[in-house]
């Protein structure tokens, strides 16, 4: 693991000779890397994204030459929506196999969570002519192109609101912890919260969270120095009434599981990102 630390910190910490052994190819153990890549797996089913991203750098630790290996750690690190990590990973991934389509494909999921949208439509580009058959691709793509269709500074509006919204869920995830739970001392109460960024006070004055498609039409009027859409109903739901699924999450691009080969598994409520074999 601190090897694996070292390696990436990179050029920003100190400099590598090259010409120096031993290098990673000869420092590589691919057997001794399996049980930690095994646990990465069963952490990542169990949706204990951190516990795997920790796994996956044990296992690099071994065997950095692995595309796999790089690959799943940056879908770890995707999940968390850490996507600056899952990108830098991906990069990896890509310079060890550029002819595998799910290393583009994670690329161009990193690339469509820090808000580059052009170039996260490239890379899936990119998957599709090594697989041209991918699903998965294709319909990632087709998410990258809803939002290269918008003028650019609607794109840069969109994807400062989808990172408001991952805040404030973090945020809001953070105070139901402090509430105590089931049963315990409620510290906090949650409906006096309110996460969507608008209103005058801390939390924004107890307006419910935008949809994808209210982001998007407040994002063009921001862009257009019109006026602002109203993006909140007549009337707020009881507090029993559960948000819709639809106001639950923003669009995220459907990235491909984890695993050697050019399967798609399916899809889970975590942006299609599935457990590794």
């Amino acid at each position: 693991v601190t090897l694996q630390k070292l390696r990436d910190e990179g050029p920003a910490a100190f400099a590598l000779d090259p010409s120096l052994a031993p290098d990673d190819a000869a420092l590589s153990d691919p057997a001794a890397a399996q049980a930690a890549k095994a646990s990465g797996g069963a952490k990542f089913a169990a949706k204990d994204f951190a516990g795997a991203e920790a796994c996956f750098t044990s296992a690099l630790g071994w065997d950095p030459l692995e595309p796999v290996l790089w690959s799943n750690r940056s879908a770890c690190r995707a999940a968390q929506h850490l996507y600056g990590d899952a990108l830098v990973d991906a990069d990896a991934c890509c310079e060890l196999k550029p002819g595998w389509s799910r290393a583009h494909g994670r690329r161009a999921t990193a690339l469509f969570g820090v808000g580059d949208y052009e170039a996260a439509e490239a890379a899936a580009v990119k998957g599709l002519e090594c697989e041209a058959d991918n699903k998965a691709l294709a319909e990632l793509l087709e998410t990258c192109r809803k939002e290269t269709r918008e003028p650019l500074a609607v794109q840069k509006q969109m994807a400062t609101m989808r990172a408001q919204q991952r805040s404030q869920a973090q945020m809001s995830n953070l105070l139901k912890g402090l509430g105590g739970g089931s049963g315990g001392p409620q510290v906090f109460n949650m409906q006096n919260f309110d996460f969507s960024g608008g209103g005058g006070n801390l939390f924004g004055g107890n307006k419910p969270k935008m949809s994808e498609e209210q982001m998007r039409s407040l994002a063009r009027a921001m862009a257009s120095g019109g006026p602002t859409p109203a993006t909140t109903p007549p009337a707020a739901k009881p507090p029993s009434v559960p948000p819709s699924t639809a106001d639950k999450k923003a669009t995220r691009p459907a990235a491909q599981p984890l695993g050697d080969g050019g399967e798609s598994d399916g899809e889970d409520d975590e942006g299609g990102i599935v457990a590794d074999e």
